[in-house]
């Protein structure tokens, strides 16, 4: 890809640096709070893995298609845990400082809520007491 046409967004510290193929799908290098992670869609789920993925059993499902309201998908986490993620609301509508979006989804588990919007990804989470909300973004 051309440098003015890289996918670039921020959320607080979360920033997509690259974009590269694998396996016939683009995915894209994010780094999230000083660690490297990388996102890409396979088999209908956003995955993020640590490494690269050549490992295809080291990830973790960030959304499950079809994202419809109640639509459950789960984790495994270290210490063998199951964590459970559910699409709480879809077609929402956020303002944050980045802009307004629209078909934004919420979706919850144990560790926290996050907003995600087409074309543009993460824009909003609330982990704990912390949250973060996108603040620009360019394509």
């Amino acid at each position: 890809m051309k440098a003015d046409t890289e996918p670039s967004f921020f959320v607080d510290s979360i920033y997509v640096t690259d974009s590269f193929s694998w396996e016939g799908k683009t995915g894209y290098k994010v780094i999230a709070f000083d660690d490297k992670k990388y996102w890409i869609f396979l088999d209908n789920e956003l995955r993020e893995y640590s490494t690269f993925p050549t490992d295809t059993s080291n990830y973790t499902i960030l959304l499950k298609t079809p994202l419809k309201t109640g639509n459950r998908w789960f984790n495994i986490e270290k210490g063998g845990f199951k964590v459970i993620s559910q699409v709480e609301e879809t077609n929402l509508q956020l303002s944050l400082p980045a802009g307004d979006f629209n078909s934004s989804i919420k979706i919850s588990n144990i560790t926290g809520e996050y907003w995600y919007t087409p074309h543009v990804g993460l824009v909003k989470y609330h982990v704990g007491m912390w949250t973060a909300e996108l603040i620009r973004y360019k394509f």
